[in-house]
């Protein structure tokens, strides 16, 4: 006797509950979020002079940086926003 093949109907495919997928916009404004306030904390403990330092030794353009570090001088609810949607 052989091995025993169990088949699923559609049926019972469509009842189980899919999981939706996680947005990966998600993920990019939490690193985002994150390197805000490992920049703004490098700039408080002294290791940089300023943000526009930090923009240097990173090779990005201090616009593109002030973008990044207006997530971290939002407000805290809209920070929780940005980390729940």
């Amino acid at each position: 006797m052989g091995p025993v093949v169990r088949v699923r109907l559609r049926e019972e495919y469509a009842a189980e509950p899919e999981e939706p997928p996680v947005p990966v916009r998600v993920a990019r404004k939490a690193q985002l979020l994150a390197l805000a306030y490992a920049i703004e904390a490098a700039v408080e403990d002294g290791r940089y002079r300023s943000v526009a330092e930090v923009a240097r030794v990173l090779g990005i353009s201090r616009a593109r940086l002030s973008q990044v570090m207006r997530r971290r001088w939002a407000l805290v609810t809209q920070q929780e926003e940005w980390l729940n949607t």
